[in-house]
């Protein structure tokens, strides 16, 4: 007589637990045996394996602390243990490894050996400089409670916005109030801030003073003015036309709106060899229409006169595609009822423009304009790689001439200083923009 046994019934969150480990487990199995591939095939350097282990910890870590649903905070106290307790397993593994890889398997060349015992002991010296006290290892376990709450979620809510807040200060706020400091300061970014001096004044009437920097400021002027009025202007006409439908206008939307996706430095490349004055695609077209030798045609980039306005044109070029997708949008967005009761009251295409279309444009034409603004008076990728504000500073832009300040004559101050003002100069514009928009979001 055959006895049945009932199978034992494996409950969703067990079977959970099952995936989330083994899926931990291939992943950081795959990403270490792939870096470890690469490093037996000296494709890459030693400490890359160091990031990679991380990732697989990470990896590892995340998927177990997350797949673990229990509201027990003793399982989720137990789950952040077992993911630092793998996070730290995976990273050690992987420094065994590399470790026997690079004295027996490989068999590296010395230079490779050298840099792995540098590497070692770079290691050896940071974990006996962090274990050296106890605060330090207080630290670096907070650190870690931290980065094991974040990820299970088993922290307060407020972590989850504390960590962005974090980084935002470290990166944005904390650097900014940097830049207010060192703008009094004769800091020259090469010894510690605090052996720098207090100033006063001096660097923002130094900066003021200076004939570069004014020229830079005109200069800076005339790019808001071209770009408030052409690229603003082209780009309302082309949404206009490719509000319509017609054959090919996806094709024709992609290739104005390229230009925008391409960075700054490819576009400055890609101008900078048509306004070559000898081989040029702008002197070669001229020369074969006209028959005039190429010495007698403009220099373009090489011209005081010209150079300039050659930069902005190539500026335009890339933000008539932006101003064309905003006021496609907002095209998009306008109630047609409105546009057909025009029509029915007998007003022409231009009336239908001039009286209903744009002024139900006008919040998208303030953001336009805003951007515009925004990005003429910071204006620096094009000009540092064509003509570094040559010739004779006749290209000279703020932003350009801030780094000159700052990398070329290493006067932080000075760079700082022209920081402060430029940042005068957009709030100008910006703050209104803002208040602007807060009102509204009320009224809302």
């Amino acid at each position: 007589m055959t006895t049945l046994t009932a199978a034992v019934p494996v409950t969703q969150s067990t079977l959970n637990l099952r995936v989330s480990l083994t899926a931990a487990a291939v992943s950081a199995v795959g990403v270490i045996s792939a870096a470890l591939v690469l490093l037996y095939l000296r494709a890459v350097p030693y400490p890359f394996l160091l990031l990679v282990s991380g990732m697989a910890a990470a990896f590892s870590g995340g998927l177990i602390m997350r797949i673990v649903h229990v509201g027990n905070p003793k399982k989720k106290l137990m789950a952040m243990a077992l993911s630092a307790g793998v996070i730290s397993v995976a990273i050690l593994l992987a420094l065994v490894v590399a470790r026997l890889l690079a004295g027996a398997l490989m068999p590296p060349p010395a230079e490779a050996l050298n840099r792995a015992d540098r590497a070692f002991a770079a290691m050896h010296t940071f974990l006996a400089t962090a274990l050296g006290s106890p605060n330090n290892v207080l630290i670096i376990l907070a650190l870690g409670a931290v980065i094991a709450a974040f990820a299970t979620g088993a922290g307060h809510p407020a972590l989850f916005l504390g960590v962005p807040l974090t980084l935002y200060f470290a990166w944005i706020i904390f650097p900014s109030v940097l830049t207010g400091v060192i703008a009094f300061t004769d800091w020259d970014g090469s010894s510690g801030l605090h052996t720098a001096k207090f100033v006063e004044l001096y660097n923002f009437n130094f900066v003021l003073g200076d004939q570069e920097f004014k020229l830079a400021f005109l200069n800076n002027i005339k790019w808001l003015a071209f770009f408030i009025l052409i690229p603003t202007s082209m780009g309302l006409g082309m949404a206009m036309i490719f509000n319509t439908s017609f054959p090919g206008a996806r094709i024709f939307k992609i290739a104005f709106f390229a230009p925008l996706v391409i960075s700054p430095v490819v576009v400055a490349q890609v101008w900078s060899a048509m306004y070559r004055p000898d081989i040029g695609l702008i002197n070669s077209f001229l020369h074969f229409i006209t028959g005039i030798p190429y010495s007698d045609l403009p220099g373009w980039l090489g011209d005081k006169n010209l150079a300039l306005w050659c930069i902005i044109i190539a500026a335009t070029w890339r933000q008539v595609g932006y101003v064309m997708i905003l006021y496609l949008a907002g095209l998009k967005s306008l109630d047609p009822t409105l546009i057909e009761a025009a029509t029915v009251d007998g007003a022409n295409p231009w009336q239908r423009f001039w009286n209903v279309i744009f002024p139900l444009l006008g919040p998208v034409t303030v953001v336009v304009a805003v951007i515009s603004v925004i990005d003429s008076l910071r204006a620096f990728d094009l000009v540092a790689t064509t003509t570094a504000g040559q010739p004779d500073g006749a290209t000279q832009v703020i932003a350009n001439y801030m780094y000159m300040r700052a990398f070329n004559d290493y006067r932080m101050g000075f760079a700082a200083a022209s920081a402060i003002i430029l940042l005068g100069l957009m709030a100008i514009f910006i703050v209104p923009y803002l208040i602007r928009t807060a009102r509204t979001e009320l009224e809302y």
